[in-house]
């Protein structure tokens, strides 16, 4: 499956769902899944994560189609 470039935390996905955040400052090839609610990123469990978490200003990134 395809998958986007790395955004900046400043841009927000568009959608709601599931998306690999970079977990490693400085590895961009370490990266965990975080979702968007439409308005916070959440953990796993949809807890959301705060401005204050450092995993709230990771770069992400998507899939670029629609799983099948």
């Amino acid at each position: 499956m395809k998958k986007t470039p790395w955004f900046p935390f400043s841009i927000k996905p568009v959608r709601k769902g599931w998306y690999e955040v970079n977990e490693c400052p400085g590895f961009m090839d370490c990266a965990g899944m975080h979702y968007w609610d439409g308005k916070a990123w959440c953990f796993p469990e949809h807890t959301p994560i705060t401005e204050y978490t450092s995993a709230a200003k990771r770069p992400w990134r998507g899939l670029t189609e629609k799983p099948q």
